[in-house]
């Protein structure tokens, strides 16, 4: 049996805080989903990508892996800056 329109909820990512040049990284590609000038939305295969999340061991050898498919940023968070992190 042959699925379409298949649907999944947003994954929500918490990943530990990042340096400001990852930061700005995603900043830029959430900025492609819409025009800042005419604030009209591109089109959705301009914007989406597919995304390689991989846990790391000590070493930075990769031990475990997964693909995000048509992934794109929605929603940025602030980060909590302090003297312990």
């Amino acid at each position: 049996m042959v699925y379409s329109n298949l649907f999944f909820p947003p994954l929500n990512l918490k990943p530990p805080p990042v340096k400001q040049k990852e930061k700005a990284f995603f900043e830029r590609w959430q900025n492609s989903v819409v025009d800042m000038n005419t604030w009209e939305p591109k089109y959705y295969n301009d914007y989406t990508g597919t995304v390689k999340i991989f846990q790391l061991d000590e070493r930075n050898r990769a031990t475990y892996g997964v693909e995000l498919f048509e992934a794109y940023p929605k929603m940025i968070n602030a980060q909590d800056m302090g003297h312990a992190q």
